[in-house]
């Protein structure tokens, strides 16, 4: 063995000879120059570490309360590689409830405004302009109550989002009350219905989503119908505004007959103006009214959340009014 031994330290490099003749592990790592190696497992113990961790995504957020005229322009960065934008546009209006002293006839509420659509798209970053124009849908107003007999006013649908000419489209305003209907908004682009007042003067239908186990689109939450007074003058409850079911958000409150007859206002998600996408929840229809003025819908949550419809009345002061949509977002990431 001795032989050998002999013969290998003859033949080796430099190198080799300290490695053949080291005595222990820590001589063995100095031949070989890997002192500096982890021996540890850890991260820290590494020698030439990359440094930083590149450049992280910039993000612009755009909404009315940073942007009052709803418009704005979105610079490209230099060296950005794609963009994400993502929309909501504003929830629709609710629809004002029917007024008529008659006791025979039937007075609908009015109907629940539409959620705005949600729209989410990644575009390669030299497509596009140096600026861009960005557009921020506001909320639609609610259909204003009626004074005298006549039909609810239909709610204002809500503004699109747009981002260099892609846009998401506004939800859909709730009709005013008659005496047949005060049908919901309609949804637009992956949001949710507003709740129809019903045909017999019954209670206003709940905006979408109805629950938290229901099938739901992720944009703006559907206003809950005003409450109606039937033909044999009955008057009934508002519909729950729609769920944020993202976020666990419940509606509005309907309004009732009797104590809170005005619906009330949808959740706002607390936090969309730090990025966290998800609707608000969707505003309460008010209730009916006999002898006093309908109840007002509630306003739909940030963002575009649709309003509550108005509740009906025979010989109050006015019909409610139909509750306003929540106005929209846009969120832009930039990735380099």
């Amino acid at each position: 063995m001795q032989q050998v031994s002999n013969n290998l330290l003859g033949q080796a490099t430099t190198v080799g000879k300290q490695l053949l003749s080291a005595a222990d592990a820590t001589a063995a790592k100095a031949a070989l120059n890997l002192a500096t190696v982890a021996t540890s497992g850890s991260y820290n113990d590494l020698a030439d570490k990359p440094t930083g961790g590149g450049t992280p995504p910039q993000i612009n957020l755009y909404t009315l309360a940073t942007h009052p005229s709803g418009t704005a322009t979105w610079t490209k960065p230099t060296g950005a590689k794609s963009v994400n934008v993502q929309m909501f546009a504003g929830g629709g209006g609710g629809g004002s409830g029917r007024k008529d002293p008659s006791t025979t006839v039937v007075h609908c509420g009015g109907g629940g405004g539409g959620g705005g659509s949600y729209l989410n798209v990644t575009i390669p970053a030299d497509s596009l302009g140096a600026s861009v124009p960005v557009v921020i849908g506001a909320g639609g107003a609610g259909g204003a109550g009626k004074t005298v007999t006549a039909n609810g006013d239909t709610g204002s649908p809500g503004g699109s989002s747009s981002f260099d000419g892609i846009i998401a489209t506004g939800g859909a305003g709730g009709v005013g009350g008659s005496i047949t209907l005060g049908s919901g908004g309609a949804a637009a682009l992956n949001s949710n219905v507003g709740g129809s007042a019903a045909t017999n003067g019954g209670a206003g239908a709940v905006g979408a989503p109805t629950a938290v186990n229901v099938a739901w689109q992720y944009g703006g939450a559907g206003g809950g119908a005003g409450g109606g007074i039937s033909n044999l003058s009955a008057p009934f409850f508002g519909g729950a505004g729609g769920r944020s079911n993202a976020l666990g958000l419940t509606g509005g409150s309907g309004g009732n007959t009797t104590t809170a007859i005005s619906g009330g206002a949808g959740n706002a998600n607390p936090s969309a103006i730090v990025g966290l996408l998800a609707s608000g929840s969707g505003g309460g229809g008010g209730g009916a009214q006999l002898a006093a003025a309908g109840g007002n819908g509630g306003a739909g949550g940030f963002p575009a959340a649709g309003g509550g419809g108005g509740g009906a009345t025979q010989t109050g002061a006015q019909s409610g009014d139909g509750g306003n949509g929540a106005d929209g977002l846009v969120i832009i990431t930039t990735y380099f």
